[in-house]
């Protein structure tokens, strides 16, 4: 075994949903006598508008914190210090945005989470070692409905109608999409009207709000992906004209405004994905768009998790797994309550 002490963090995964467990161990090999390792991990959104004129102003708000005395040390120690604590289940999406309004004003917002594990000698800090994840919302958790309709009624001069048209959306798989990521859709086109079919039209669409305290609310709109598919080549290739199917995909690794500008709510942004479709008929002596829309489930991207590699000589003291609660200070995001650090746990944090 080397002189050099030796500090890790290792987590069971790169990222957790919020209201998971987060589970891990601190990994510690010293030579100094009486020390003592203090485990903290932070959840903190930040957020920053420059103003056109040059004014810059910035925000944060805590999500949670945890700041607790892992374990004393009394001598030379190999060991391995398990611990876990549970997630709140309002924590939002780790997030990432950067870009302008229309008004030139620049944003930038992110939510971060990290863990730290710092090795302490007296009031010295002798080593330490931060751990970034990712965390995904709890409607990361929704199911992928298989099939969804919308059906509208086609009118053409005079308010006469002339059938009915009925959009499908489904998905190719049930994972919802991630940030820079590519899904694609079968759309169906039911409609005995279709002969007069002119165009259709897939997009993707995000809308984000920011809510800055002591600021006018800033929107944002994008298209993302689009697709509009040759209508002639559909129609001739259909089996069935009354039954139109082509396979929409969308694009979202060519979205230049952050990392990970997933869908989210936190208590100063408020990010959307909405996947839209249109049919345009030709009815009568004008034009009818058919259109439907559904909400999309944009998750971060999920990172590699990478294990510490142990020192040559690791036989390591495996001790009993610690349970922490933590402390939280996002009130305007529903029902918390603060706890104290190390209170023993109630049925409810388990």
């Amino acid at each position: 075994m080397s002189e050099a002490s030796w500090l890790k963090i290792s987590l069971d995964s790169s990222y957790f949903t919020a209201g998971e467990r987060v589970t891990g161990e601190v990994m510690v090999f010293t030579k100094t006598s009486n020390t003592k390792i203090l485990l903290k991990s932070l959840g903190i959104e930040k957020l920053t508008l420059k103003k056109t004129g040059s004014q810059v102003i910035h925000h944060s708000n805590q999500i949670f914190a945890l700041d607790v005395e892992l374990t004393k040390i009394a001598s030379e120690t190999q060991a391995v210090y398990p611990f876990t604590f549970k997630l709140p289940s309002f924590s939002p999406a780790s997030f990432s945005f950067a870009d302008s309004d229309v008004e030139a004003n620049n944003v930038t917002c992110e939510i971060s989470y990290y863990i730290e594990a710092i090795l302490i000698h007296n009031t010295d800090e002798l080593l330490k070692d931060t751990l970034s994840f990712i965390m995904f919302n709890k409607n990361s958790r929704l199911i992928i409905s298989p099939h969804i309709d919308f059906t509208s009624v086609l009118t053409a001069c005079w308010c006469f109608q002339k059938g009915i048209s009925t959009i499908s959306i489904e998905p190719t798989d049930v994972n919802h999409i991630s940030c820079k990521d590519q899904k694609k859709y079968r759309i169906i086109i039911n409609s005995q009207s279709n002969e007069t079919l002119a165009s259709i039209i897939g997009q993707v669409v995000y809308e984000v709000k920011f809510i800055i305290p002591g600021e006018k609310t800033l929107h944002m709109r994008k298209i993302i992906s689009r697709s509009v598919p040759n209508i002639e080549s559909l129609k001739r290739d259909a089996p069935d004209i009354n039954s139109i199917v082509y396979i929409l995909e969308t694009d979202l690794s060519a979205i230049n405004i952050g990392d990970n500008p997933c869908s989210n709510k936190s208590s100063m942004c408020c990010s959307e994905y909405k996947l839209q479709v249109f049919a345009v008929y030709d009815v009568g002596c004008r034009s009818k768009r058919v259109e439907c829309e559904i909400p999309l489930q944009v998750n971060p991207t999920k990172p590699k998790n990478e294990r510490p590699e142990p020192p040559s000589f690791w036989e390591p003291i495996e001790h009993t797994l610690q349970s922490f609660i933590l402390l939280s200070d996002h009130e305007s995001l529903g029902p918390q309550r603060k706890v104290n650090i190390n209170s023993p746990q109630t049925p409810d944090d388990e």
